[in-house]
């Protein structure tokens, strides 16, 4: 399942093998329920001030959600009502990746503030030290913070470009892949591979700069016959022989 709708009031998952939205603002909530979702470039807001019920953000519950440069933020109320946080996770595994422009924030009332990122001792937790967390991290078994590559995808207009922006660390050699989105695929000791073997091909390969940003643009053909078609991309890369498979991303030609 793809979803790319610009804005969805709010979404609520159960039982999905994968499901991947991209671009999206999600308002009040997402819940997610034995689950797994791939995310990239969307907002998940709640409602505040009383506006609606107060919801975390996005809430997990035995699910794995993997955020590529997503923004999240939990309900801020007037006291006493209680804010709330910006991600709840439970029985779950969270991976989060992107630079500054990500961050996962939690809700204010009066002078306290919700954490921004809230697990249980079931739960696990994996982000880049880049993200930006107000409000702090609470209730994780496992946090563990280090450098993931992060691959978005932006485009995809008939006769226009794809644009797919790596940030990873400078120096480390990528691959960036291209083709329909697939069924998770194990690849060790690479890792997981989510785009289609039989409709994969690489677009383009290097090594990163110090800016750590690379950026990849793709000739969109203008032939109406491509119109809603999913297209995902996914990169190798790493130091050295040391890579693995990162996010992948997609967009829907339109």
């Amino acid at each position: 399942m793809v979803v790319t709708s610009k804005t969805t009031l709010s979404m609520e998952v159960d039982g999905a093998r994968l499901v991947t939205t991209s671009g999206c603002d999600f308002i009040p909530a997402v819940f997610v329920k034995d689950s797994r979702i791939e995310a990239q470039t969307c907002d998940f807001r709640s409602y505040d001030n009383g506006s609606g019920p107060s919801t975390p953000g996005l809430s997990l519950y035995r699910s794995v959600a993997q955020l590529a440069r997503c923004k999240v933020r939990g309900s801020s109320n007037p006291s006493p009502t209680p804010a709330l946080m910006g991600l709840r996770a439970d029985q779950s595994t969270v991976v989060l990746r992107g630079d500054g422009a990500s961050t996962y924030v939690g809700g204010i009332s009066g002078t306290w503030q919700a954490p921004g990122l809230q697990g249980t001792a079931t739960s696990d937790l994996y982000l880049d030290p880049a993200i930006g967390i107000q409000g702090g991290i609470v209730g994780f078994r496992n946090v563990q913070a280090g450098r993931l590559p992060c691959l978005t995808i932006q485009g995809g207009q008939l006769g226009g470009t794809m644009t797919a922006e790596l940030y990873a660390p400078a120096g480390d050699g990528f691959v960036v892949l291209v083709g329909l989105p697939g069924d998770p695929v194990p690849l060790p000791p690479f890792g997981e591979l989510l785009v289609d073997p039989g409709s994969l091909f690489p677009v383009a390969a290097g090594s990163l700069g110090s800016t750590e940003h690379v950026f990849v643009r793709m000739p969109v053909p203008p032939w109406p016959v491509l119109r809603g078609l999913a297209v995902s991309c996914q990169t190798l890369s790493g130091p050295g022989t040391m890579l693995c498979l990162g996010n992948h991303a997609v967009t829907v030609l339109r």
